[in-house]
């Protein structure tokens, strides 16, 4: 299933909070991403689209958080070594300015 690669994707690349947005199919889900140690957030609103699985994951950080990495379970094709470097971006710059990798243009996604 798309989602052990993408939440396996955060965990190889050292990020040790990582959250599963479960709606539509979300017992399925949850199941595929159990094994993984993964937080599961439950989004019970899952029909209004998927911005409200955006809002639900950002809602269930804490307050402290100042950025997080955000990555719908069907881009999951995003490598450990890309999600690294934009943590270690993230980490030496505290800037929000775009970054790129090998010329290929990117931004970090953090939280206003």
């Amino acid at each position: 299933m798309a989602i052990a690669r993408a939440a396996g994707s955060f965990l190889e690349a050292g990020i040790a909070d990582v959250r599963v947005v479960v709606g539509w199919r979300g017992d399925e889900v949850a199941a595929a991403a159990a094994d993984l140690g993964v937080a599961i957030v439950v989004n019970d609103g899952w029909e209004r689209g998927m911005f409200s699985s955006v809002a639900v994951g950002v809602a269930s950080l804490p307050a402290d958080v100042e950025a997080f990495f955000l990555l719908p379970a069907d881009c999951a094709v995003v490598r450990s070594e890309t999600i690294g470097a934009s943590l270690a971006w993230r980490r030496h710059s505290r800037s929000r300015r775009p970054w790129s990798i090998r010329r290929t243009a990117g931004a970090a996604v953090t939280r206003p």
